[in-house]
């Protein structure tokens, strides 16, 4: 395995493939989904059919454990490597470059066996918890199994903040790891109230680098406590001299306390005021934003090099609906109305909220150059005091810095295509029961994209955006390139949204003359790209053919070979992309469908029911091909069925295909050539709701629910399910056959899900209707339509030795099934 993982890291990362520039689009996106999951499939239907992804872009992966943490080892073995494989074995490696996870994908990474593996002990605030995006951009070093990744500055494509005029910054002596390690234990000394020993540490610490101000003014704090006036003061000059610059920190700070109305302190915080106002008068812009393509290199400041230079592979999820996540029609909405934002160059106002809080004050210092550099460019942007706009109807943009932001409240209007986004503990925590305003709140609300990370940060800037997010997407970047340009230590931090999202984009239109949509080639055929503009804003047109980019040609020498004779008989997709010249690089496309004839006929589909299946009904797929040795059947990537002879038929459990438009196609081998059919879509829906059933007025209800054996018919209330031995504790002798009921009801006619995994051979029933899965092992997905009111649930299982049962519930994210939601 460590030997194929070097062979990927060569030749995926570091072999030098011809530049090619981009500003993204469907060609340079392989969405990932969980095959097991409804929702997951379902999601990623609606995003290959609004943003027009080949099929050959969809990757799906079969047998993930979980859709919450997943071990490191296991992120390289399950998702990782098999995604960097499909692209290296379909020939995508060159043009992909972003990764779209769909739903109940493990959003978060324990990194506990890579840390164990340094030969140094790391600080509290690397906490060993990664997200599956930051673990996907930083894939080099993840799969070299370097923990390096987990650093602050590991993102050499951000766009770093610098400063206009002034005196150079002065370079600081950097502490060593040992040093670090010291530090570390100093903090946690001071929160085990052991100042003096804090301080025996902190002294030498702080005369070996007389720059580092948090070593002074840390020290300061335990003098405070032990009463050393005339130490603590002589530190917090020291630190002032270091640059220190926190007077509200300090005036707040409890161990300062006893200190803050005397006048030695109240003369130092003065000076510490006024050299703050000599900062703010300082300013400062950020580097020119830069398209991203996974293979351009950058070094460390920021520069695209030829060699020696970092790689990256964006990366977001388009949506979470497990845990605290959003329903899947919530999911849907989002990514519909973030393509509806495409190149609408809106008129609203991008809001930064200031407060007291450290999770605002940590970005204050961006927050004045980045409304300077909006408005310069034309873009309404705000700086206003509060948690949340309030009673904006504009809303087009927001940085947040509290815990808690529930928008609902808010009175303000979310635009379509809005990054919203907060720096926050948890936010990215999407377990059950997790505190803090999670980013789900605000896709609810209307967001294309929000973040948060996956542990606790420690209000670190390097692992939240900068405000200047909003200047890189204003510039027409697309979502996921703004939001990378504007992190320096992306491991932590989960993105939810279209990456592809373009509200200021202008991308080029183009046409061409030589085909048309159904057209039928035979032989070779130059094609000429037109576009409408100067030649001079384009810098080249590429040619793909059934996803695979084939050629390109530099503006001005656009003429493109599509070559027939090279192509098998049947149904191809033809794109021509258009690039636009400058740092941007905006690209458009033109997708044209035709057919290559020859001697063989095309293979012929039919799909009964028709247009409209409803999943719990049968899917019939006929084919015929005069001459077929096989014909195969797709979805996306995905084969479904392989079966000999010239005429087929296949039987499709709807189910596996997930719910939304659906295109399916045959591939007839004739000769050892294998011919397309022309794709058939369907679209599956949800059958009519269960409806709510009627309880008798006197029923009285006892909450939890009921669990039954043989030997026990009045049963136990069971009140919490969450811990998976639950049922372990009940001490039932193993084969023994039990029931789970309970009665809950719903909120709105919607399609929920039940989530199952257990060793308890256990069936879900709902209203006495089986929900039956579509896979055996690890999580099962359970999607069932219910109409507004009170349902019955009911499991049946058989208990193992060790049993193991988890079950989740919901609409909007899923929970574990307990007492709040259901009674008896």
């Amino acid at each position: 395995m460590k030997a194929f993982r070097l062979l990927l890291i060569v030749t995926f990362f570091l072999s030098l493939f011809s530049i090619s520039k981009a500003g993204g689009g469907p060609e340079n996106v392989l969405v990932v989904v969980n095959a097991d999951s409804w929702a997951s499939k379902t999601i990623a239907n609606e995003y290959v059919r609004l943003r027009n992804i080949p099929p050959s872009n969809v990757l799906y992966l079969e047998g993930i454990s979980t859709y919450e943490t997943i071990s490191v080892d296991d992120f390289r073995k399950k998702i990782l490597i098999p995604t960097l494989t499909y692209l290296k074995k379909n020939k995508l490696s060159e043009q992909i470059d972003c990764i779209a996870y769909s739903s109940d994908i493990p959003y978060s990474v324990n990194l506990h066996s890579d840390v164990a593996k340094l030969s140094r002990k790391l600080g509290n605030t690397y906490t060993p918890v990664g997200a599956i995006n930051g673990m996907t951009y930083l894939a080099g070093l993840v799969l070299a199994e370097n923990a390096n990744y987990l650093g602050r500055n590991t993102n050499f494509y951000s766009r770093r903040m610098v400063r206009v005029g002034g005196p150079a910054p002065k370079k600081v002596k950097r502490p060593s790891n040992k040093e670090f390690e010291q530090f570390t234990k100093s903090n946690k000394l001071t929160k085990n109230k052991k100042w003096k020993e804090a301080a025996a540490i902190l002294e030498p610490l702080a005369k070996a680098h007389p720059q580092f101000a948090i070593f002074h003014y840390n020290l300061a704090c335990s003098y405070a406590r032990l009463n050393q006036v005339e130490k603590m003061m002589d530190s917090l000059e020291s630190a002032y001299k270091a640059g220190w610059t926190n007077s509200q920190h300090s005036l707040k700070d409890e161990d300062l306390k006893p200190f803050v109305k005397k006048k030695k302190f109240l003369t130092w915080i003065a000076k510490v005021k006024k050299k703050e106002a000599k900062l703010k008068k300082f300013k400062y812009k950020v580097q020119p934003s830069q398209a991203f393509r996974h293979t351009y290199q950058w070094n460390r400041q920021g520069k695209r090099v030829t060699k020696n230079g970092s790689r990256y592979l964006l990366s977001t999820m388009l949506a979470m609906t497990s845990g605290r996540g959003n329903s899947v029609e919530e999911a849907i909405t989002s990514l519909r109305r973030s393509k509806q934002a495409d190149e609408t160059h809106p008129k609203g106002t991008i809001y930064i909220l200031k407060n007291n809080n450290v999770r605002s004050r940590t970005r204050e210092r961006a927050f004045e150059p980045t409304v300077a550099t909006l408005k310069k460019m034309g873009i309404n942007a705000e700086i206003i005091n509060g948690i949340l706009p309030k009673n904006k109807k504009d809303v087009m943009g927001v940085v947040i810095g509290s815990a808690r932001y529930p928008w609902e409240g808010s009175g303000s209007t979310i635009l379509p295509g809005a990054i919203v986004e907060s720096l926050t503990s948890t936010s990215g925590v999407m377990r059950e029961r997790a505190s803090q305003t999670p980013l789900s709140n605000m896709i609810r609300n209307g967001a294309a994209a929000s973040s948060g990370t996956v542990t606790e940060p420690y209000a670190l800037q390097a692992k939240f955006p900068l405000p200047f997010i909003h200047v890189h997407y204003a510039k027409g970047c697309s979502l996921a390139e703004a939001y990378y340009q504007s992190l320096t230590g992306p491991y932590q931090l989960l993105i939810v949204g279209d990456p592809l999202c373009q509200p200021w984009a202008s991308k080029p239109k183009i046409a061409v003359k030589e085909i048309y949509p159904g057209i039928k080639l035979r032989k070779s055929i130059q094609l000429t790209p037109l576009y409408k503009g100067k030649e001079t804003d384009i810098d080249r047109f590429e040619l793909y053919v059934d996803g695979l980019r084939v050629s390109k040609a530099a503006s001005g020498k656009q003429q493109l070979t599509l070559n027939a004779k090279k192509l098998s008989v049947g149904f191809h997709e033809i794109r021509i992309v258009a690039v636009k010249s400058g740092e941007i690089e905006t690209q458009g496309n033109l997708i044209i469908p035709i057919e290559v004839i020859g001697k063989n006929k095309v293979p012929l589909l039919t799909v009964t029911p028709g247009e409209k299946v409803q999943w719990n009904q049968s899917i019939t797929v006929k084919s015929n091909c005069k001459g077929a040795k096989e014909i195969l059947l797709f979805h996306n990537s995905r084969q479904l069925g392989r079966k000999k002879g010239n005429q087929v038929t296949f039987k499709i459990n709807p189910q596996v295909l997930g719910q939304g438009f659906v295109t399916l196609f045959v591939k007839a081998t004739v000769n050892g050539k294998q011919l397309q059919s022309v794709p058939v879509t369907i679209e599956i829906v949800s059958p009519r709701a269960l409806r709510a059933v009627k309880m008798k007025r006197k029923t009285k209800l006892v909450k939890g629910l009921q669990l039954r054996w043989k030997k026990n018919r009045k049963g136990v209330v069971i009140k919490d399910t969450r811990k998976a031995d639950w049922l372990a504790k009940q001490k039932l002798p193993a084969k023994t056959k039990f029931e789970l009921t309970g009665i809950f009801e719903a909120e709105e006619d919607a399609v929920y899900q039940f989530q199952l995994n257990d060793n308890c051979k256990s069936r879900i029933f709902i209203d006495n209707v089986e929900l039956k899965p579509t896979n055996k092992t690890g999580w099962k997905y359970l999607p069932v339509h219910l109409a507004k009111g009170t349902h019955y649930f009911g499991l049946k299982g058989t208990t193992s030795k060790r049993p193991r049962l988890r079950v989740c519930f919901g609409g909007k994210g899923t929970y574990s099934i307990s007492e709040k939601q259901f009674s008896h």
